[in-house]
C-alpha cells in the first residue's frame, strides 16, 4: 500500500469513493455512541479546524508524563470529565436518540500495558441516556 496516493479531480470538484465488498453500515445505538468518544479522546486539541478545541488528546499525553504516572493519572481523569461536559454540551444541540447520547463518562482504571510497559491501557465506562453502558479500553 502507497504512503501517498494521488487523485485526479474533475473540473466541477466531484471526488467519489468505491468501497469494496457489501455496502457499510452505520453504526447505531451505544456504538455509535463508543465511536464519539473514543473520536473525541484520541483527538488532539486545534487538530480540528471547524471545531478547534474539540478533543481530549490523550495520545499527547504519555509523551508529557513519562515519569510521573499519578500525575498522567489525574490529567487523564481530568480530561476526561472535561471531555464529558463538553460532549453532553454538544449534543443537546443535535437530536440524537437516548441509546446514543451520553449520560456519564468516567475513568475506571489507568494501567501499565503488560506486553510493554511504556504504554498505558486506559479503561473508561461510558453510560448511554439510555442506560446502556460500554466499557472502553484505549
Amino acid at each position: 500500500m502507497a504512503d501517498i496516493r494521488l487523485l485526479q479531480i474533475p473540473s466541477d470538484g466531484a471526488v467519489t469513493y468505491k468501497i469494496p465488498g457489501e455496502v457499510p453500515l452505520r453504526a447505531e445505538g451505544i456504538v455509535s455512541l463508543a465511536q464519539a468518544v473514543v473520536n473525541n479522546l484520541l483527538t488532539t486539541p486545534g487538530s480540528d479546524a471547524l471545531s478547534p478545541n474539540r478533543g481530549a488528546g490523550l495520545g499527547d499525553l504519555t509523551r508529557r508524563y513519562r515519569t510521573n504516572s499519578s500525575d498522567l493519572r489525574e490529567e487523564i481523569k481530568s480530561r476526561v470529565d472535561e471531555l464529558a461536559v463538553e460532549m453532553k454540551n454538544e449534543q443537546q444541540e443535535l437530536d440524537l436518540p437516548p441509546d446514543e447520547t451520553l449520560a456519564s463518562m468516567s475513568v475506571s482504571g489507568v494501567n501499565r500495558n503488560s506486553d510493554d510497559p511504556s504504554q498505558l491501557d486506559i479503561f473508561i465506562t461510558v453510560r448511554s441516556a439510555a442506560g446502556q453502558n460500554a466499557e472502553i479500553q484505549v
